[in-house]
């Protein structure tokens, strides 16, 4: 018995130094490539920010931004980013809570990409102000140069609270999850990386009072993030709802925003996961299974998706306001027929082929069905704002819109800003949880 006993705890420090390994090569080695491309996404940070510069210097005129349409697409984008924040609530979170077992190597890249879109999501609004030098004065301890204090009642400082709440609440989230982790890099590593995980680390050893005040801390934290996810989400539906616009005054926007935030979201995870387990080498860890799951949930939005869209627009038949069937009507058969049907393509058709097991199990589908999901999304964000600006009941003020290339350059450095950090998180910190990854494996009887 002692001998078996010994055999066995031989081959679980095997295999937990092999999955120590693994990830912290992920980290550690980095490629020629890897450093091109972020060269490249740099040079596009770099346009973006020239954009930005060249947009203060000269007003908003620069951008095409007219009357009546006020917003473009720096607030459609702002909600697709808000969207793509919800992920790591989903799939850390919730699932944390439920006990879902295939979330665990994909949950840490879900909270990067949280922590990251949020980050973006709250520059927009600040360029798309005219004066964004001044953008404290959203904040409610802040009063202007003339001493007024923010107005509580406008959407703008509910936008400001609640982002930079959730954001707070993703960084803790995120660190926290992170803390094992890095205690496990700093026992690996030398040099500049070991000195700087020993300050993240903490103090952390391992102890089982360590572990019991961890898992307390974490179930807390998660807890008070998920209804933080679904108050973000709604706000930013009420800041259209509260308006007398047609077309943007509807009790179903926060719903149908907090369900579309979580639909990308959890598409953008699956297209990340990919990409991850493909250039770090990590298909021992994540394997198609937790992919496959991952997409049959993705497939359950969907049908979610559908029947909101579905009552929508069954509402707006049977509306008797006529701009409201004018917006309609240019969505369905007008100028935005294109945009609208591409949608409808991509969001409500093309997740049905995940009901084939081949395509579920084919990491190219997979790939391309994820990409083309967020692709619909923002199309969507586009479609609830641009028209409901650009027609009212007055035909001769009806206007339109097309962004101009310094609107589309900063929008483009904002993805590039997105994708840097994200490259840069992952030569940091591991991509994978490394202690979760070990109480997934047949040999561990009991949990950390």
């Amino acid at each position: 018995m002692p001998e078996m006993e010994h055999s066995e705890n031989a081959a679980v420090n095997t295999e937990y130094y092999q999955l120590n390994q693994t990830v912290i090569r992920s980290v550690t080695q980095t490629s020629r490539n890897y450093w091109m491309l972020v060269g490249t996404l740099a040079l596009m940070v770099a346009a973006g920010v020239f954009a930005f510069i060249h947009q203060i210097k000269n007003g908003l005129h620069v951008t095409g931004l007219n009357s009546p349409v006020f917003w473009g697409i720096y607030i459609s984008t702002f909600v697709f980013w808000i969207g793509l924040s919800h992920a790591g609530t989903l799939l850390s979170a919730v699932l944390y809570l439920t006990k879902s077992q295939w979330r665990k190597p994909i949950y840490r890249s879900a909270e990067m990409m949280t922590f990251f879109s949020l980050i973006n999501a709250g520059l927009l609004p600040i360029i798309h102000l005219g004066r964004p030098w001044f953008f404290y004065w959203v904040f409610p301890p802040f009063p202007n140069d003339r001493q007024l204090w923010t107005n509580l009642r406008s959407p703008l400082s509910w936008d400001a609270i609640a982002i930079n709440s959730y954001l707070m609440g993703s960084l803790l989230f995120l660190l926290l999850g992170l803390i094992p982790d890095i205690a496990t890099m700093r026992d690996y590593s030398k040099g500049w990386r070991r000195d700087f995980y020993r300050v993240l680390a903490l103090g952390w050893r391992g102890s089982s009072d360590q572990w019991l005040h961890f898992r307390k801390a974490y179930t807390m934290v998660a807890c008070f993030i998920i209804p933080l996810m679904v108050l973000v989400s709604s706000i930013v539906g009420w800041d259209f709802a509260i308006t007398q616009t047609h077309g943007l005054h509807s009790t179903i926007f926060a719903p149908l925003f907090v369900l579309g935030a979580l639909y990308s979201g959890a598409a953008a995870v699956l297209t990340l996961a990919i990409l991850m387990r493909k250039y770090l080498h990590l298909e021992s860890l994540i394997k198609i299974e937790h992919l496959e799951k991952l997409a049959l949930f993705l497939f359950g939005l969907c049908l979610l998706w559908i029947y909101l869209m579905l009552t929508e627009t069954v509402v707006l038949m049977q509306s008797e306001d006529a701009v409201e069937s004018a917006l309609l009507a240019l969505k369905m058969t007008g100028p935005f027929s294109g945009l609208y049907w591409t949608m409808v393509l991509v969001l409500g058709i093309c997740p049905f082929a995940l009901l084939l097991k081949r395509v579920r199990r084919s990491f190219r589908h997979l790939f391309i069905i994820s990409i083309l999901i967020n692709v619909g999304m923002w199309i969507e964000r586009y479609l609830i704002l641009i028209p409901s600006l650009a027609v009212s009941d007055n035909p001769f003020s009806w206007g339109s819109y097309l962004p101009s290339l310094i609107e589309i350059t900063i929008n483009v450095g904002l993805l590039a800003f997105f994708a840097l950090n994200c490259l840069l998180f992952i030569k940091l910190f591991p991509a994978v949880s490394m202690y979760e990854m070990k109480e997934l494996s047949p040999l561990n009887k009991e949990q950390p």
